[in-house]
């Protein structure tokens, strides 16, 4: 099978450039790529399906396929065929069976070698279909050419994959689930994404990350929950190429050494055969549930999660293992990754503990896994002070770890606070210690989930937005509540030094928008607090934008503001006149707030973004940069009062 897929795929390389890969993704990609079956037969113990729900053959014993990958709602899938797929989309030539045969193969085969047979197919459904055909049809084999399915260990940190039918075909499910995406991927790919040297604009990652999310935008949407529609139009390609490619399969000598299809009408036959029984039961492989990609906010944050690991809150480790659960399914619809958000974990109870510390290359899996395994030590609850100290610490190296330069925007910054209990103790020590927290992190959200209102309420600065509540003992009900209000945390846009000079427009702060989703940011009052005739200019690219501002309001709703711009196709920059920001308002001058909702690239644009930094070549880039800055060390403005103190001070200091 490897000989004919590095000739279907000529252009396909074998290295990749020093340092393109850290060691984590190389081990990775080669798990990805290692699809197997270990015949051994293990005990499937406490198995889940990705539907969450308890695996019924718990007693039975069944072997484990390897290299199986877990992609939430998305279902579990083999990345083999998912990459072989996208790399085919550069293919544009269909060669013959006989082009793909050396003379003495070619002798073996009577009729056939003229079928065509297209890449794209073969190293996906196609070839998956064909090679368990040409493998496993045969009356000796009492299971399916088909599957089967089968179950995780677990789907907070799942690791084994075991199927659930002792016999396995060389389609197993994930396989085909992988072979259908990459099928479809490199098909819209090569219609869509055409370039003069065949090459794929895009990133990888941009096509992953857009194909298991909000899809692919434009003529046709296109997303992993879209299969349905999408494998419906390449059903006779993929049929007529499965054909030819179980006659190249067998000539190629990969054919059972019981028996061989006598001639090419009856691979066709079995072929065929094998693909009707694909489609009548091909709802199974769309487990995708659509709501979890079509969320209406984006949003990049720092986040710490704070959990409550004393003893008088885990009892019989309930309350424990329900806040483990609370963060793995929160993480799980959260996008934690080095470029967007980033999440840490602190436990206090005895001691202040970090379990996993905040890092930018944290993923989401590791985070999980991570909690997943860590050892509870119960304690007290009277060190919340320290822990709110240590939180305060954390965030002032967080926020040293911002792109430097000319760089300015950083993610948004929140805590959540995970507490069940009904009191909390050393309270006037708690409220002075959040108070100086506040006083040097305004920028900082505070959220708390737990039982009681009143012991929350201490955690947060406005209770009845920032506090909520589980349901019984259940902290998971509150999780589209929490998510809904981080979606409105806005991303910074700060600078590290005074941006005021004849420089000043060097300084960037780029954002990236989906189409259709809003996202929240705040200029940081500090870097224009001395300003008094600022212009800050937004700029538009691969598509338009609705800005609206408010002073007092981190959450702006455009629906209902009236402050608002737009760019737009005659006009791509919009310039907000800011005038004096903080003018008469002090050492108390508030932030600007800004929602920017990305405008529908509608049915026939174009535009699409290539850049690094792009999620998605959905996005809408936004830049932002101004004129007429000036700060200071000071964030207030002498006023007359002020300037009549000192006139009175220094006229004492001569007195004496």
């Amino acid at each position: 099978m490897q000989d004919i897929v590095f000739k279907l795929l000529p252009n396909i390389t074998f290295t990749f450039p020093e340092g393109s890969l850290t060691e984590k993704e190389k081990c990775s990609l080669h798990y990805m790529l290692s699809t197997s079956v270990n015949s051994t037969n293990y005990n499937v113990d406490m198995g889940y399906s990705y539907r969450d729900q308890y695996n019924p053959y718990n007693s039975l014993l069944f072997p484990r396929l390897n290299g199986a990958i877990f992609s939430g709602s998305y279902g579990t899938l083999s990345g083999g065929p998912l990459l072989s797929g996208i790399s085919a989309s550069a293919t544009y030539k269909n060669p013959s069976v006989r082009d793909l045969l050396y003379p003495e193969e070619a002798a073996k085969v009577d009729v056939g070698l003229d079928q065509l047979i297209d890449p794209l197919m073969a190293v996906t459904l196609s070839g998956e279909i064909a090679q368990s055909v040409i493998l496993y049809s045969y009356p000796q084999y009492k299971h399916s050419v088909i599957g089967p399915d089968g179950n995780w260990n677990g789907t907070v940190c799942p690791a084994t994959y075991t199927l659930t039918a002792n016999d396995s075909s060389a389609a197993t499910n994930p396989e085909l689930l992988g072979a259908i995406d990459g099928m479809i991927i490199g098909n819209y790919l090569r219609n869509n994404y055409q370039s003069s040297s065949g090459a794929n604009p895009l990133l990888l990652s941009q096509v992953l990350r857009t194909y298991y999310g909000r899809g692919f935008q434009g003529n046709n949407l296109m997303s992993g929950c879209d299969r349905r529609s999408q494998i419906s139009q390449l059903l006779t390609p993929m049929s007529a190429t499965a054909a030819a490619f179980g006659v190249l399969y067998q000539a190629k000598g990969g054919f059972n050494s019981l028996q061989q299809f006598p001639d090419y009408q009856s691979i066709n036959s079995a072929v065929q055969l094998a693909v009707q029984n694909f489609t009548s039961a091909y709802s199974d492989y769309f487990p995708c549930n659509a709501t979890l990609s079509a969320q209406d906010c984006q949003t990049e944050n720092d986040i710490i999660v704070v959990m409550d690991t004393s003893a008088s809150n885990v009892g019989y480790m309930d309350g424990y293992q329900e806040q483990k659960n609370f963060i793995g399914r929160l993480i799980s619809r959260i996008n934690v990754f080095p470029n967007n958000s980033h999440v840490g974990i602190m436990t206090f109870g005895g001691a202040v503990r970090e379990p996993v510390p905040f890092s930018r290359d944290n993923s989401g899996a590791y985070i999980k896994c991570t909690l997943q395994w860590y050892n509870l030590l119960g304690g007290s609850n009277t060190d919340i002070p320290g822990t709110i100290r240590t939180l305060q610490d954390r965030f002032r190296n967080i926020k040293n770890l911002q792109r430097t330069g000319y760089q300015a925007e950083a993610p948004g910054r929140a805590v959540i606070f995970i507490y069940q209990q009904s009191n909390v103790a050393n309270i006037d020590d708690v409220r002075n210690a959040f108070r100086d927290f506040r006083y040097e992190h305004p920028d900082v959200t505070t959220l708390a989930v737990g039982s009681n209102k009143d012991a929350l309420s201490n955690f947060v600065k406005d209770p009845n937005n920032d506090v909520f509540m589980q349901t019984g003992e259940q902290l998971s009900y509150a999780i589209d509540k929490v998510l809904q209000r981080l979606c409105k945390v806005p991303s910074l846009v700060e600078y590290k030094e005074c941006t005021s000079g004849s420089n000043e427009q060097n300084y960037v702060a780029d954002q990236f928008i989906y189409p259709d989703a809003s996202k929240w940011i705040a200029f940081n009052q500090w870097s224009y607090n001395k300003s008094t005739d600022l212009k800050i200019y937004f700029q538009t690219y691969y598509g338009y934008v609705r800005m609206c501002f408010s002073r007092y309001i981190h959450d702006v709703d455009p629906t209902t503001m009236s402050n608002c711009l737009e760019t737009s196709q005659s006009n791509a920059v919009q310039t907000y006149s800011a005038g004096e920001l903080c003018k008469s308002y002090g050492s108390d001058c508030p932030w600007l707030y800004v929602n920017i909702r990305g405008k529908s690239k509608g049915e026939q644009s174009i535009d699409r973004c290539a850049e690094m930094a792009c999620d998605s070549p959905n996005q809408i880039k936004l830049s932002i940069t101004h004129t007429g800055g000036r700060c200071g060390a000071c964030s207030f403005f002498p006023n007359k009062y002020f300037i009549l103190l000192l006139l009175i001070f220094h006229g004492y200091v001569k007195y004496i």
